[in-house]
């Protein structure tokens, strides 16, 4: 038992090192937290922490509050008497679809294109702030972990054909504790969506918008309609 106990340490020692590797390439760290104070940093927290859900349903909560929008059940119209005023391109193509009562997934589908301009526009300024983990890391990431996951599997075979085999149960045993530490190596080793410093921006954000950080769900919009994802595949997590 003496060398499945090593064959454990070999495990945990790779998982330590692909943690690591990640902690240490991300540069941002070394970056400063970028100055809050832009009109849209309330979409920059929905989109950071949900993707292109997460700004709909901001964007439905904010004319909401502001009593230009009445929600009944799963429909959404125009508040009576509501007048329009000041609204950014999104939330002027949300507001123009709900002349007449309609139901949310509806208004999300006539109001994708808004949807994806606003979200390419937060994608490309954040991604510029450093906000997301680059490509680069993930791929990195992902070779380290494939050749963390055939060390872990050599070792498991090479233990389990000697040492391991004089055993009764010693294949058995080890090929369980190979394959729990190869899913422990890959879902310790997820490189998370944000950056370092995405991630401190968003920390920033929820004390400095703090009726943004519990934001209103809308269970009733689709994850995805007409081809256009409403959840990023990237995030599908909290962000933090």
């Amino acid at each position: 038992m003496f060398f499945l106990c090593m064959y454990f340490a070999v495990i945990a020692a790779a998982i330590f090192f692909v943690r690591a590797f990640v902690g240490h390439l991300d540069e941002s760290s070394r970056l400063a937290v970028p100055v809050i104070g832009a009109r849209t940093c309330v979409l920059e927290l929905a989109y950071l922490r949900g993707g292109r859900r997460a700004v709909l349903e901001a964007t439905l909560a904010r004319l909401q509050a502001r009593g230009l929008l009445a929600l009944a059940g799963r429909c959404v119209a125009r508040a009576d008497g509501a007048e329009r005023g000041s609204l950014d391109d999104l939330e002027r193509a949300v507001y123009d679809a709900t002349a007449f009562p309609k139901p949310i997934a509806e208004v999300a589908a006539i109001c994708r294109d808004a949807l994806r301009a606003e979200v390419d526009g937060l994608d490309v300024r954040l991604r510029g702030e450093e906000l997301f983990t680059s490509l680069e890391l993930r791929s990195r990431t992902r070779l380290l972990s494939l050749f963390c996951t055939i060390l872990i599997a050599c070792a498991g075979l090479a233990l389990g054909t000697t040492v391991a085999g004089r055993l009764v149960a010693g294949p058995l045993l080890t090929a369980l504790a190979g394959s729990f530490g190869i899913l422990a190596l890959w879902m310790c080793g997820r490189v998370p969506r944000l950056s370092d410093r995405g991630r401190r921006y968003v920390a920033a954000l929820d004390a400095a918008f703090p009726e943004a950080a519990k934001p209103r769900s809308f269970p009733e919009l689709p994850t995805d309609f007409d081809g256009c994802a409403l959840a990023d595949s990237a995030v599908r997590a909290p962000a933090t």
